[in-house]
């Protein structure tokens, strides 16, 4: 089934915190403007050595591995898997806070960006486990988990643990928060509430915020 990635980021917009939604989930980034794609290529941040840092969550299966496969595929020009990926009718494969870079093209560089996956909502979950989810995702975006934390869904990550950043700068916090959706899947209600809760987490944090959840 074909999906599809909607968003848009100028780079007026970049010093903000942006909250974007995708409604049809696999990317076919290649099919992107030209223009655009070029833009992506040879940006760069307003502030220098800066490094935007993507976030990513949604339920399990909904593609956030396959999204940064794709993103990465395009950008290298050729189709390179960096991200190990899960079916839809699995939990979710990504356990661990990991982040992602990648490299450019016959340089030594990198891009400025980096994209960050999560562990997805386990489905079905109760109460609590959404809240340690939704905490989780919130220390995340303020940049408090460090790479190689396994997620557990009974416990949000404490101070005391060795994972807890408790200086985070600005290349650890996050820039965009990225929200990977199945469209092909009809959603249940406490997922959705639990996407809303960790949007509004966003909110609160002061930043100026864009989204585009239905």
């Amino acid at each position: 089934s074909n999906k599809f990635l909607h968003f848009s980021v100028s780079p007026a917009d970049v010093s903000n915190f942006h909250i974007i939604s995708i409604k049809y989930c696999f990317v076919f980034l290649s099919r992107a403007k030209s223009s655009k794609l070029e833009f992506l290529k040879g940006f760069q941040p307003q502030a220098e050595g800066q490094q935007l840092r993507i976030l990513l969550h949604g339920p399990p299966g909904a593609g956030k591995s396959s999204f940064i496969n794709s993103v990465n595929s395009v950008l290298q020009g050729k189709v390179i898997r960096i991200a190990p990926v899960n079916n839809a009718a699995q939990a979710s494969f990504t356990k661990k806070n990991t982040s992602y870079r990648i490299k450019k093209p016959n340089e030594e560089s990198f891009y400025p960006f980096v994209l960050n996956d999560t562990m997805s909502l386990k489905t079905k979950s109760s109460r609590r486990v959404r809240r340690v989810h939704v905490k989780d995702m919130k220390k995340a975006m303020k940049g408090h988990i460090k790479d190689g934390y396994t997620f557990n869904p009974e416990c949000s990550l404490s101070k005391s643990d060795g994972y807890y950043n408790t200086s985070p700068n600005a290349d650890d916090k996050a820039h965009i928060l990225v929200c990977v959706i199945d469209a092909t899947s009809e959603l249940r209600n406490d997922v959705i509430e639990t996407i809303q809760d960790i949007r509004d987490d966003a909110t609160d944090l002061g930043e100026t915020t864009h989204s585009s959840f239905p």
